[in-house]
């Protein structure tokens, strides 16, 4: 990767993205995701809705870095002005109409309500409390001795 892209990505702002914009982007990059169905992820929103701040956050970010440093790479002779703009127009036509795009918008904003509000809770799955259970006896253990 040329350093221009590498610093370019160490500091793209992608954490600021709200939540609308990062799925749109992370949708327009589907095909570089093999082997990851975001349709099977976001349905599964309805019953862990704390993946979205958890690990679908940090995922999306990562792929729509590394496809936005793919695409800089690939378009290296056209001014990134340039492709800016063939990007914005791409999105702003997706974001108004693609009914996918709308459709899982719709979950995902569920789920980020359900994360956000005050007066719910999200229960561990049953794998963390068997976990939990497992090694939280461990935490009441005395620290083990300086060796002399």
């Amino acid at each position: 990767m040329s350093s221009r892209v590498q610093l370019m990505s160490r500091h793209l702002p992608i954490s600021r993205l709200s939540i609308d914009v990062l799925l749109a982007l992370r949708l327009y990059y589907d095909s570089a995701a093999q082997g990851v169905s975001i349709d099977k992820d976001i349905a599964e929103l309805r019953e862990f809705p704390e993946r979205l701040s958890g690990s679908y956050r940090a995922e999306w970010e990562s792929l729509v870095k590394r496809e936005v440093a793919r695409q800089i790479i690939q378009q290296d002779a056209r001014p990134v002005s340039e492709m800016i703009e063939i990007i914005m127009a791409d999105l702003e036509t997706f974001y108004a109409r693609d009914e996918r795009f709308l459709r899982l918008l719709e979950l995902v904003r569920h789920a980020e309500a359900i994360e956000k509000t005050d007066n719910a809770r999200v229960f561990p799955t049953p794998l963390k409390r068997q976990l939990m259970a497992l090694l939280l006896p461990a935490v009441t253990l005395p620290p083990k001795p300086p060796r002399p």
